[in-house]
């Protein structure tokens, strides 16, 4: 198994904030405890980085009690680097991504909702204010697009209420544009895109019914409802892809260790190992497969510096590094 499918569930809240960390193995649906995220906190942003000899890198930004702290954790040797601050006062309970081969870190609490997107530049570790959203909030469900990951949805979440907002952000005209609204209100943690469909999701809920599935076809521009969660209560949960499989980890209700995969195809989900400890409000990210043309590739969080490009097309002009050869494997330098 390549260390680029591992996904990672860090920190969270156990009735205080936790350092917690567990590293998910998707062959064999387990979860294991890891090297523990330097700084105590929940509620963080989360995306890929790169991917090297020692394995595919994540960072984990902000939180709720390390606001402006990042961390980047490296699968394979177990390891935690401490990088460029997030600026402007840090950032909690917002959404984070990879697109193009950067990090962003979308909208979400400083001390008051903010509106701003901040852009980690990987190479450089320097944060940038690029754009802002239409509407602040936090508490939402936040992916990319796995076809260009040139594209970041908000979706739900608080803004003073319960909102059902469907925002996309283009990271190359750096707009973002009101798309149709999720078809509930929806104060949501856990969110995922990938798989073999051009597809988002949604998972649990803070209010009922908190176990509820929506899918989002995001070529289409619509929704439709798969298969409850496995717990009849699931909210503050880690969301993420890793190989071709969505996940969920932990929930605030208890708080739990309990954990579930998704079949995309049959839309349903089902029980797998549980975390090494339970808590909910973690931060998830992974390392799915994803689409570029007829070819696969692979976001979470959501890269001319993906973590693993499988066949990228080489007419895709926004990955100039890919090839038109099906499944050769590429290493961004």
């Amino acid at each position: 198994m390549s260390l680029a499918q591992k996904g990672l569930a860090a920190g969270g809240w156990t009735g205080s904030a936790s350092v917690v960390t567990d590293e998910l193995d998707p062959i064999a649906d387990t979860w294991g405890a890891v090297t523990s995220i330097t700084g105590a906190r929940y509620s963080a942003q989360g995306f890929e980085t790169d991917i090297a000899a020692t394995g595919v890198k994540k960072v984990i930004a902000g939180g709720i009690g390390q606001l402006t702290s990042v961390e980047e954790y490296t699968h394979g040797d177990d390891s935690w680097n401490t990088k460029a601050v997030i600026p402007s006062s840090g950032r909690s309970q917002g959404g984070g991504v990879n697109l193009g081969g950067a990090g962003y870190v979308l909208t979400g609490d400083n001390g008051g909702l903010v509106t701003g997107i901040e852009k980690y530049d990987i190479e450089g570790d320097s944060w940038s204010n690029v754009a802002d959203v239409n509407t602040a909030r936090r508490d939402f469900g936040c992916f990319s697009d796995p076809t260009s990951r040139l594209l970041a949805f908000t979706l739900g979440g608080y803004t003073g209420s319960i909102v059902n907002n469907n925002e996309e952000f283009d990271s190359v005209a750096l707009t973002s544009t009101n798309m149709t609204v999720v078809p509930r209100t929806i104060r949501n943690l856990g969110s995922g895109a990938g798989g073999a469909e051009n597809a988002g999701y949604l998972f649990g809920a803070v209010v009922a019914p908190s176990n509820n599935t929506h899918r989002y076809d995001i070529d289409g521009d619509s929704w439709s409802t798969d298969g409850n969660t496995v717990a009849a209560t699931r909210y503050a949960t880690t969301g993420h892809a890793a190989g071709s499989n969505l996940y969920n980890a932990g929930s605030n209700t208890g708080p739990s260790a309990t954990s579930e995969k998704f079949d995309e195809s049959a839309g349903t989900w089902a029980s797998i190992g549980d975390l090494s400890l339970a808590r909910g409000r973690g931060t998830g990210v992974g390392s799915p497969l994803w689409l570029s043309g007829s070819a696969l590739s692979d976001v979470f969080s959501l890269d001319t510096r993906a973590p693993l490009i499988l066949g990228l097309t080489a007419d895709n002009a926004n990955y100039p590094m890919g090839t038109s050869m099906e499944l050769v494997v590429v290493t961004p330098s």
